[in-house]
């Protein structure tokens, strides 16, 4: 894993944190579990937890967010980047996916994505881009 990388998915996290804070998706003054990918870099899960806001619990990297399910601990708000997690929680608990494309028209185009929102899997209504 790349760390130029790294930065970069990093740079559009803290970007679509900022946008979502702006929405008010986060409200100021929530508190915040910010569970980070495995591969991600110790200073860059650092730079967005400090975007996040000044009430956030960082679960370290190593610990795999399935571990709170099976000890029925699912929060009841989820903002996250699309992952295999998306489909271990209940879709009500999902409010925002972020999908790796430019914006939602861009994401509705994957074929993957399509059928999960056909299966009734993912809400179409919660499903983003980057720029959206």
């Amino acid at each position: 894993f790349q760390r130029e990388y790294d930065n970069g998915c990093a740079d559009r996290v803290i970007n679509k944190i900022n946008s979502l804070k702006d929405k008010g998706v986060i409200d100021k003054g929530s508190r915040v579990i910010f569970k980070p990918h495995p591969i991600n870099h110790p200073d860059n899960i650092n730079r967005i937890a400090k975007h996040i806001g000044d009430d956030v619990f960082v679960v370290p990297a190593s610990i795999p967010f399935e571990f709170f399910i099976m000890a029925g601990i699912i929060p009841n708000n989820i903002i996250g980047v699309f992952s295999t997690l998306m489909l271990l929680v209940p879709k009500e608990n999902i409010k925002y996916v972020i999908f790796d494309a430019k914006d939602h028209n861009e994401a509705m185009k994957n074929p993957m994505l399509l059928n999960l929102i056909n299966n009734n899997l993912i809400e179409e209504s919660k499903v983003f881009g980057w720029t959206d």
